[in-house]
Parts: C-alpha cells; sequence; structure tokens
C-alpha cells in the first residue's frame, strides 16, 4: 500500500466531510489487499435519511487507489442505529432459516430482498444488532409482498430517487451538500469549472421531477461542469444516469444577503451569527434561526428557495410557515452584521475576478 496515496485519501475523505472512523474502514479495506470496494454511510434527512455509497477502486497500471464517485440515494424509513445492520432472511417450511445475509445500506439490502422473489418460503427483511432483536420491515412468499412496515412502504412503493456524484482529483460535493440536493434543496459552490475549464460560481439544484430517463447509461456523464471519461481508461462500469441539475448563476440575480435582508432574522443583527447562517444556507442547509411571532420571540428553520428568490420557512415541526409574516417593512434596512458580511464578500469576489483576470 502506497502512504502518500493513503495520506491523499485521507485528506480527500476529510474535505469532503466523512467520518474518521469511514477513513479507517477505508484504509482497512486497502490493507486487505481488496482492488475495489464500496463503503456506506447515511446522513439523516428531513424525514427518513440519505444513504450515501463510497466507491474506491485501485487502478489498473498502479498499486494507487481512487475514491471514484459518491452515489447517494433518498429514503424515507429510519436509517441504521450504531450496531445494527440490515438482514435478509430466507426462511423454509420448517421455519427454519435457510440463507442469511447482511447489507450496511438500505439500497442493498431492498435489492437483495427484492432478488430473492424465487425463494421456496418466506423470505424476511429486517434491521437489527441481532437475529433476537431484528424488527421486521418487510415479508415476501411466492414472489408476493406479505407485510411491509408502515415506515418503510414509502420506499418500497416509489421509484428508487438516487444520484451519482463524481470526484474530479478530490473534488465534489460534499457528504452535507449531497445530501441536502437529495433533499431538494439548492446548493452554492465557487469551485465549478466549464467543459474549457473556465471557473465559476452557481447555485445547483437536482430537478427531481425529471425522473423519464433510462434505467443504466455508461460513465460519462457531465459532472460539475465538466465531461467524464470515467476512473479508469476502457472500463466497462455502467451505473444509473443522473437526474439533471438545475444551474442557476450568479447573474440570475439571487444574492443571498439582500434576499435575507428582507426579513427579521434575529442572527442578522450579528456580524458572526450572520456569517455562520449564509454558511450554513450555502451548504443547502435548512438551518434554525429566530424570529419575532405573535409579539414574541420564537425558532423556527429557513432554507433558501433560489429559483424564486425568496426564503422558505418552517415551524420546528417541519409545518410551512408563512414568509410574509417575517418580511420588514418597505425600506427593509439592513443589519448591522449583514451589511459587514456582504461587504466582506464583495471584496473578496473582486480579489478573486482580479486575480484570475476576469472582467467584473
Amino acid at each position: 500500500m502506497n502512504t502518500t496515496n493513503l495520506r491523499d485519501l485521507r485528506e480527500e475523505m476529510k474535505k469532503l466531510g466523512f467520518s474518521e472512523t469511514l477513513t479507517t474502514q477505508m484504509e482497512d479495506r486497502m490493507i486487505a489487499g481488496e482492488k475495489e470496494f464500496v463503503l456506506h454511510d447515511q446522513v439523516a434527512a428531513q424525514k427518513g435519511h440519505v444513504g450515501i455509497d463510497l466507491h474506491f477502486r485501485q487502478s489498473n497500471s498502479s498499486e494507487f487507489f481512487y475514491l471514484n464517485r459518491l452515489e447517494a440515494t433518498r429514503h424515507w424509513g429510519r436509517g441504521l442505529e450504531k450496531g445494527q445492520q440490515y438482514m435478509i432472511l430466507g426462511i423454509n417450511k420448517d421455519g427454519e432459516i435457510a440463507v442469511m445475509t447482511g447489507a450496511d445500506s438500505l439500497r442493498e439490502a431492498i435489492r437483495t430482498y427484492q432478488s430473492m422473489s424465487g425463494f421456496k418460503g418466506e423470505v424476511e427483511l429486517a434491521a437489527g444488532s441481532s437475529l433476537e432483536d431484528r424488527v421486521r420491515m418487510a415479508t415476501m412468499e411466492g414472489g408476493r409482498e406479505t407485510y411491509v412496515a408502515t415506515e418503510f412502504k414509502s420506499d418500497f412503493d416509489r421509484p428508487e430517487l438516487a444520484q451519482v456524484f463524481w470526484l474530479d482529483r478530490g473534488r465534489s460535493f460534499t457528504r452535507e451538500q449531497a445530501a441536502n440536493l437529495m433533499q431538494g434543496r439548492s446548493v452554492y459552490r465557487e469551485d465549478l469549472l466549464s467543459r474549457d475549464g473556465k471557473p465559476y460560481s452557481a447555485w445547483l439544484q437536482l430537478d427531481l421531477e425529471a425522473r423519464d430517463r433510462a434505467k443504466e447509461k455508461p460513465i460519462g456523464q457531465e459532472k460539475d461542469g465538466q465531461e467524464q471519461d470515467g476512473p479508469e481508461k476502457g472500463g466497462e462500469e455502467k451505473v444509473q444516469a443522473n437526474l439533471p441539475l438545475k444551474k442557476f448563476y450568479d447573474n440570475y440575480g439571487f444574492d443571498l444577503a439582500e434576499v435575507l435582508s428582507a426579513y427579521k432574522i434575529k442572527e442578522l443583527e450579528d456580524v458572526d451569527k450572520a456569517e455562520l447562517l449564509q454558511a450554513k444556507l450555502k451548504e443547502g442547509n435548512r438551518v434554525a434561526v429566530t424570529v419575532e411571532k405573535d409579539g414574541k420571540e420564537t425558532g423556527v428553520m429557513v432554507e433558501t428557495s433560489v429559483r424564486y428568490g425568496k426564503l422558505n420557512f418552517y415551524d420546528l415541526k417541519g409545518g410551512i410557515e408563512k414568509r410574509e409574516q417575517f418580511e420588514k417593512v418597505q425600506d427593509r434596512k439592513v443589519d448591522k452584521g449583514l451589511e459587514v458580511v456582504r461587504d466582506k464578500a464583495r471584496s473578496e469576489k473582486k480579489s478573486l475576478e482580479t486575480g484570475q483576470g476576469i472582467g467584473i
């Protein structure tokens, strides 16, 4: 195992926001001599969770390993708790377990479960830390479902919502950004490259309604504004086709600082809090803020609505709040903290454009 390669991959994992535990798993698999492997992670969503599969492969021409891509899948059921795994059991007519296999991701578990439709007996999909404490998620017999837990019904009934996020020299959507995109939110990136290699910034959002696409498509889809030839020249691997990305460039007119200034959000009165709020929103997060409602300070959640140039507000249980009740009066005086953040952003943008020789 090449120590320089390991160091670079560890740094890549850290930049993308993955845990030290997952990084250690990567190292163990490399030491074990596996040429290709997948690691599984999950991120809690507003409802359910987002599963993330990290695909590693060793080069055909060297000892170097590469993290080729992340595959994110939206699930509406809860994820695994610490120490748990998914179990797929084949139970024969005598009630004995004839087949048992495990899975670390719900996507993998459902696929394995469905592949056993021809088993003569009952097939059970469950989750737990042991056979004794497992919780049934679904069962089928003779290829026909006999039970699906209410919490997981959407995962069986809805078409799978999955997306591939390519890596380019360690640069890609982070763990946090990928999970937010899968929930329909927008992410702002300043490190994008056009097809001809020119840098640009944009808000990005998955077009979740565009599901009429081919089941499979060869590697070579657009990634972050560039074309991809695949992790290995001549590789035969195929992955599911991606949903298209909506791109809202800077000239679209969505200025986050300007949009925020239209609302009575207490955090905007403090420079550091205003800066942190903007950073979290740019990552695609739904963020807790303090507003005034019915004459009292209360906590709500806020996220960007880039397409419509607005913010979306929710109560702490996820219910929709009318944004109009949090708007300022017509003069919309800018809060001190937000004004400082805005001036800083303008200064940094001007310095970047000057350094790159890009006209303003």
